[in-house]
């Protein structure tokens, strides 16, 4: 069954004050959680890693933290380490033929004192067997995007390195974490390259994606998206530049016969689809927000059980999961509470959302502090989900825009080197609570309300129910508690919305709140 189509015929369920427990939030009262990498396994139990912000009596330092949960999101098992400093993060995760977990990052190594790749593989029941910083003598940051396990006894690691002229890699490791082969990949140029994705074909060649910068130089860089074909060792046979200005590629999936790239950039945001030449077929835009505060996230492109497409984006405090078929037509959408961070789909059906933070609820008046949540929408009770709801979603084809051929130069500079990351004592609190997701609302005995549409386009209504108090004033909060608008109370209110800008507000009566959405 396929759950997109079916979801937009459902009304939205809006925001439940009581437990549900296809939901679940990660927190901790002593850290801020931002969720950056998503793996859902076979058993659709599923993996989280990410970067923390931990306190050590009054130093703050940045740490990389791994979650593993089964389907219900009972906690099997959480780790967290720091390198006592602030460059350590974890971004991508990836599950080996064993169930062995690794992930990868960025950190500066103590041992060495140059920052590099984080990687660290954990056995399934999340013991440690090995960690390593990948460097090769320069000492500009240095992160892991993307890790893929071949066979039972090799991975390919994918790494940029910021920087004008910075090698961006591609390395081949085995289950031990012993570099068996490396490319560097860089413009002659001097110019910025990022690269975020890859995708392997059937004949074992590779394409991968990201962004090559223009006008670096010069302090004001234009980025377009590029791809690089690669054969099975890393050697390239083509390499092509997008001629669409501000079109970075966040990533690359394949069916074998078309290669299906992530664009985010001005425009177009969507989805671009190219054969495995580099030749353009076609592109589908979506209609996105503003995507660029707060940690970047590199992979958002994906195929459901049914192989059709699903991308994911997010507006403001609202995300966008949308489901294309091959051809580039809208199947469905679905919109939930949080930045999108992460989607799996299962056998079943089933599928599973991951939402991170910053989302701004006020708890106590206070904003809460920064955390993800996992959400379980199951094939027969699609309603479960209160962070969830369908949404109308359409994306124009674009056309006129094709790739051109770029030169880039190779090399092989970078090595595994040992890593000191320290574990530290880590118990994120787990709530079976969406609602928590937005801060734990209270609500009055009286002046019990709903707000509807939510998300809203401008228009909002608000309906008391039949005991409730009409007298008085509301009011509108913006995310941080500062009154918009205010409105004298009825039964039903229609609110007029469309001239307060777009983001993350509460409609506040008495002691209740209810928070709404504008885009």
């Amino acid at each position: 069954m396929r759950l997109f189509t079916a979801f937009l015929f459902l009304s939205f369920y809006g925001f439940s004050q009581f437990s549900d427990p296809a939901n679940s939030r990660y927190w901790d009262a002593g850290a801020s959680l931002y969720a950056r990498g998503f793996l859902g396994t076979k058993d659709q139990h599923f993996a989280v890693c990410g970067e923390s912000f931990l306190n050590f009596g009054a130093n703050p330092y940045a740490g990389g933290f791994v979650v593993y949960s089964d389907s219900s999101g009972t906690s099997r098992w959480e780790k967290a380490f720091t390198a006592f400093n602030t460059e350590f993060a974890f971004e991508s995760i990836a599950q080996w033929p064993d169930s062995s977990i690794l992930v990868g990052g960025s950190m500066l190594n103590p041992m060495t004192n140059l920052h590099g790749g984080a990687l660290l593989m954990f056995d399934k029941q999340g013991n440690e067997r090995w960690k390593g910083s990948i460097e090769n003598g320069g000492d500009s940051p240095t992160y892991v995007r993307k890790i893929e396990p071949l066979t039972d006894t090799s991975a390919l690691v994918l790494g940029s390195r910021s920087g004008q002229g910075a090698p961006c890699f591609l390395m081949m490791i085995d289950s031990s974490g012993t570099k068996l082969w490396n490319r560097d990949f860089s413009d002659s140029n001097g110019e910025i390259m990022d690269l975020n994705g890859f995708a392997q074909l059937a004949n074992g060649d590779l394409v991968i994606c990201g962004s090559i910068s223009e006008g670096a130089a010069l302090g004001n860089p234009e980025w377009k998206g590029l791809l690089i074909k690669t054969d099975s060792a890393g050697s390239i046979k083509w390499s092509k530049k997008f001629n669409q200005p501000n079109s970075g590629f966040t990533d690359v999936i394949t069916d074998q016969n078309t290669l299906y790239v992530r664009t985010l950039g001005m425009s177009p945001n969507g989805i671009l689809a190219a054969d495995t030449s580099g030749t353009t077929v076609w592109q589908a835009d979506a209609l996105e927000g503003d995507a660029t505060w707060g940690p970047v996230k590199r992979r958002l492109l994906s195929f459901d059980e049914d192989s059709s497409l699903v991308f994911y984006y997010e507006n403001f405090f609202n995300s966008t999961f949308v489901r294309l078929s091959r051809n580039g037509a809208t199947l469905g959408a679905l919109s939930a509470m949080g930045r999108s961070a992460g989607y799996s789909s299962h056998a079943d059906s089933s599928i599973s959302l991951l939402l991170s933070g910053p989302v701004y609820g006020v708890k106590s008046s206070l904003v809460t502090t920064e955390h993800f949540v996992i959400t379980h929408l199951e094939d027969n009770l699609p309603a479960k989900s209160t962070c969830v709801g369908p949404m109308n979603m359409d994306c124009p084809m674009v056309n006129g825009f094709d790739f051109e051929p770029y030169a880039i130069s190779t090399a092989d500079s970078y090595d595994i080197s040992p890593a000191l990351m320290e574990a530290v004592t880590w118990f994120p609190t787990i709530d079976q609570n969406c609602v928590e997701f937005l801060g734990g609302l209270s609500e009055e005995e009286f002046n019990v309300f709903e707000v509807y549409p939510n998300p809203a386009s401008g228009n909002i209504v608000i309906e008391f129910s039949a005991e409730s108090d009409f007298k008085g004033e509301g009011r509108v909060l913006d995310a941080f508690g500062k009154t918009v608008l205010t409105f004298t109370l009825s039964p039903k209110i229609h609110l007029d919305l469309q001239t307060v800008e777009s983001g993350l507000y509460f409609i506040d009566i008495g002691k209740a709140r209810r928070p709404v959405i504008l885009h």
